[in-house]
C-alpha cells in the first residue's frame, strides 16, 4: 500500500508502509530519510535528541530484523499523539512531549514562519525589536472586520516601533480571507496559516486571538479575545473599542511601564497543555488533510473526534463547520451551538476586552 504520512509539517509519501495490528510500519531506511530519525547504538536519534530503546521493547519497535519502523510504537515512546485512517492510508503524528508540554514556556512567543498572501515568508522573529500586536482571525469570524482598524492603529504608531501581524487561521485556503484583506489594504504583515500552525504553538482555542509581544520576543499580554469595532444591537451603530485601543496606545509609548502588561494578563489561558488537547489536535489535522483529498464523510469523523476530545476548542468546531455543514453536527447555526446550555465558554472574560 501508499501511506500518508504526516508530521509536524513534513508529509512524505511511502510505497512500503503498512498497518499491522493498528500500528503504521514503514521501512527504518525510509524513515530516517523522511524525517531524520535513525538507530544508533544510544537510542533513536535525531540531531542532539537520543530515545533510548526500553528494553524488552525492542523487537516491537524495531522489528524481527531491525529493518523496520513502528512509528505508532515510537509515537507511544516519546508521548505523541497519532491519528491514523487504515482506509484512506494516513497518519498524521503529533509534537512529542518536550514540544507540547511546556507551551509559551518562560514566556517567550514561539517563533514561526508563514507566507503571506503573495507568496512571501514572514517569521514573527524578523520583527524582533518592534512590539508585536499578532492577531489570530478568519473569515469566519467577524473578526474580519476589523483588519482596516488595526491597520490605522498600526501606522499611528508605527514610528513608536509598533507593528501589528495578523494571521489568517483559514483552512479553506487564501481565496476565503483574500477579499478581507483586500479591503483592509493593510500595511502591516497579513499572513497565511492553512494548518492553524500559530494556534496550536499558541494554544489558543478561538479567534479573535491576540498576543503582545516586546521587543525581546516576550509575551506580555495574552489571549485577548479582541474585537476593534463591535455592533450595538440596540440602536445598530457600530462603535469603536476605544478602552483597547488606548490601552494598546499606552504600551506604544510607555512599554514595560504600561498598566496592561503587569503580570502577563492571559498568559494563565494558553500555558497549560493536555494529552487530550493534543489528540484533539491530531485528529483536527487528520481530519484537514481528507477533506483537501476529498473524503468529506472521514473528514467529518474526524472532526466530530477532535471535538470530543477538546470540547472547549471553538476553533476546531468554528473551522470544521465552515468546511462541512453545521448541521452536520447537530446545530442549524452558530449562535445556537454558543447558546446551548452544555456548551463551554465562547470567549474568556478580560479587563479590557469590553471596555467600549
Amino acid at each position: 500500500m501508499t501511506a500518508t504520512i504526516i508530521q509536524g509539517e513534513t508529509t512524505f509519501e511511502s510505497a512500503q508502509a503498512t498497518f499491522r495490528d493498528g500500528d503504521l510500519w514503514a521501512p527504518l531506511a525510509e524513515v530516517t530519510a523522511a524525517l531524520g530519525w535513525e538507530r544508533k547504538p544510544e537510542g533513536i536519534c535525531r540531531e542532539d535528541i537520543c530515545i533510548p530503546v526500553p528494553e524488552g521493547r525492542e523487537a516491537a519497535l524495531l522489528g524481527a530484523d531491525g529493518r523496520e519502523f513502528n512509528l505508532s510504537e515510537f509515537a507511544r515512546l516519546i508521548e505523541q499523539p497519532v491519528a491514523a485512517s487504515e482506509e484512506f492510508g494516513a497518519a498524521y503524528f503529533g509534537a512529542p512531549s518536550w514540544q507540547w508540554q511546556h507551551p509559551l514556556a518562560g514566556g517567550m512567543a514561539p517563533d514561526f514562519e508563514l507566507p503571506d498572501f503573495e507568496g512571501r515568508i514572514h517569521r514573527l522573529s524578523d520583527y524582533r525589536g518592534s512590539k508585536v500586536f499578532l492577531l489570530c482571525w478568519a473569515s469566519w469570524c467577524s473578526c474580519r472586520l476589523c483588519l482596516p482598524i488595526w491597520k490605522e492603529l498600526r501606522d499611528e504608531l508605527h514610528d513608536q516601533g509598533f507593528e501589528v501581524i495578523a494571521v489568517a487561521c483559514e483552512s479553506k485556503g487564501p481565496e476565503a480571507a483574500l477579499p478581507w484583506i483586500e479591503a483592509a489594504q493593510p500595511s502591516y504583515p497579513a499572513l497565511l496559516d492553512t494548518e492553524h500552525l500559530v494556534p496550536e504553538l499558541y494554544n489558543t482555542k478561538n479567534v479573535p486571538a491576540a498576543f503582545w509581544i516586546d521587543e525581546e520576543g516576550r509575551v506580555v499580554r495574552a489571549n485577548d479575545p479582541i474585537y476593534a469595532e463591535r455592533r450595538n444591537f440596540q440602536t445598530g451603530v457600530n462603535v469603536r473599542n476605544e478602552g483597547y485601543l488606548n490601552a494598546l496606545r499606552d504600551w506604544a509609548a510607555r512599554g514595560p511601564e504600561s498598566e496592561f502588561v503587569r503580570g502577563v494578563p492571559g498568559l494563565e489561558s494558553v500555558t497549560e497543555q493536555t494529552w487530550e488537547n493534543v489528540s484533539a489536535l491530531a485528529h483536527f489535522r487528520l481530519g484537514l488533510w481528507l477533506h483537501e483529498q476529498g473524503h468529506e464523510e472521514a473528514a467529518t469523523a474526524e472532526f466530530k473526534r477532535a471535538h470530543a476530545l477538546e470540547p472547549g476548542n471553538w476553533n476546531y468546531k468554528r473551522q470544521a463547520w465552515n468546511l462541512d455543514s453545521i448541521e452536520e453536527y447537530g446545530y442549524e447555526n452558530v449562535l445556537q451551538a454558543i447558546r446551548d446550555p452544555a456548551a463551554p465558554e465562547f470567549y474568556r472574560q478580560v479587563d479590557i476586552v469590553n471596555q467600549w
